[in-house]
């Protein structure tokens, strides 16, 4: 998918020196996250969901913990962070990634809790003959995640949560041996979200050109220069052709698409090149929302996020795949991570597979991670609240 992709986005991407080096350290990564999924055996033979002793009570707790969470998150988004005084939500976002604000009390509470809603989702979608609670309850208490996104002006929330939620779709079709039929009116419904994806792509570009002060040929020069690649000709010439509207606006949000996919991996090429001196943080970035979490609560000393992008990166705020974080981590013992990373995720399918609550909850959110870990590693800052939220629910469940 990849390759297919890197072929026919119409973008040169240009480095200075040789790259034979960090596409070797690639795809040694690549092999030994292989290796780590063929080291796993399957010995499960059963294809049925987990029975939970007491599940209604536990599902309402996790329900309620989620929804608390979603209430608090919105007090903190409309009152702490006001972002209803800014003109859009670009501005917001903006302002949010130029300014490090400490933590508070109520955005460390509504962080931890609100992908709780997330988890009682997925339950939804296993359990659903035994929840009794209101669908459109769960369905607003788990789509937060999205939805806060929207309204922020991200993008990239709402793809990981479209892919948790099918992935787990397609978990439950599959234990429960139900055909997955794509007709006619899926496509059209595919077709038509994709679509609505692509106008709210190209509304926050135009929103964020606004807010830079560019237009669309000034900003192609600004981004041709940062990203150190070209636009070949014919496509130049196809938007200028366009003046950046209609069918032109369209596909070049398309291609951005495609770009942010495989950028992952060109910026991993430039990490490496730009890493002459490692310094290993042993886990400082990956993690540092723990340690963060722990400053809030006295612990000084620990290294931030600015400490590691002030030493071990060549441009903050670049995806460098899942490998870069890893690599910035761990260096060149980095393959043995991926390959447990590799390990575990096959595990975890054939728990999934076999129907136990573990591969249940778990699985789709490491499915989401590998097929995003082109673009970015998806394990580390926010979405660990997620991955928490899973093991804490994980945990209640077994929990007799």
């Amino acid at each position: 998918m990849w390759f297919f992709c890197f072929l026919i986005i119409p973008y040169n991407y240009h480095f200075d020196v040789s790259i034979n080096q960090a596409a070797t350290f690639t795809f040694a990564c690549l092999l030994f996250f292989l290796i780590g999924t063929k080291s796993v055996q399957n010995p499960l033979k059963r294809s049925q969901i987990d029975q939970v002793d007491n599940f209604k009570i536990k599902f309402i707790l996790i329900f309620l913990i989620g929804l608390f969470g979603v209430l608090l998150r919105i007090y903190q988004r409309l009152f702490l962070d006001d972002v209803t005084s800014f003109d859009s939500a670009s501005e917001f976002r903006l302002m949010s990634l130029e300014e490090e604000k400490d933590l508070s009390l109520i955005q460390v509470i509504a962080s931890v809790c609100y992908p709780f809603g997330l988890v009682a989702l997925l339950l939804f979608v296993y359990f659903r003959s035994q929840i009794n609670i209101n669908k459109y309850v769960i369905y607003f208490s788990g789509s937060l995640f999205p939805l806060e996104a929207i309204f922020l002006g991200g993008r990239l929330n709402i793809v990981v949560f479209a892919i948790i939620l099918l992935i787990a779709f397609f978990i439950k079709k599959s234990i429960s041996n139900e055909k997955i039929y794509f007709q006619k009116k899926h496509i059209f419904y595919f077709l038509t979200v994709f679509f609505m994806f692509i106008l709210y792509s190209n509304k926050i570009i135009i929103d964020r050109l606004e807010l830079m002060g560019f237009d669309f040929f000034l900003y192609i020069s600004y981004i041709e220069s940062s990203r150190d690649m070209t636009i070949s000709q014919y496509y130049y010439d196809f938007l200028y052709n366009s003046n950046f509207s209609g069918l032109g606006s369209l596909s070049y949000m398309l291609v951005e698409i495609i770009h942010y996919y495989i950028s992952g991996i060109i910026e991993f090429f430039r990490l490496y090149l730009f890493s002459d001196d490692l310094t290993l943080w042993y886990g400082s970035f990956q993690f540092n929302v723990y340690l963060k979490f722990l400053s809030f609560f006295g612990v000084d000393g620990l290294p931030s996020m600015a400490d590691v992008y002030s030493v071990s990166h060549h441009n903050p705020g670049r995806y460098t795949s899942f490998i870069g974080p890893a690599f910035i981590d761990f260096g060149y013992y980095a393959i043995f991570y991926i390959f447990l990373i590799g390990l575990i995720s096959k595990k975890l399918f054939y728990y999934s597979s076999a129907g136990f609550l573990s591969g249940l909850l778990l699985y789709p959110f490491i499915a989401m991670v590998i097929i995003l870990s082109p673009m970015h590693h998806f394990m580390m800052g926010p979405n660990l609240y997620i991955l928490n939220a899973f093991l804490i629910s994980l945990i209640i469940l077994k929990t007799n």
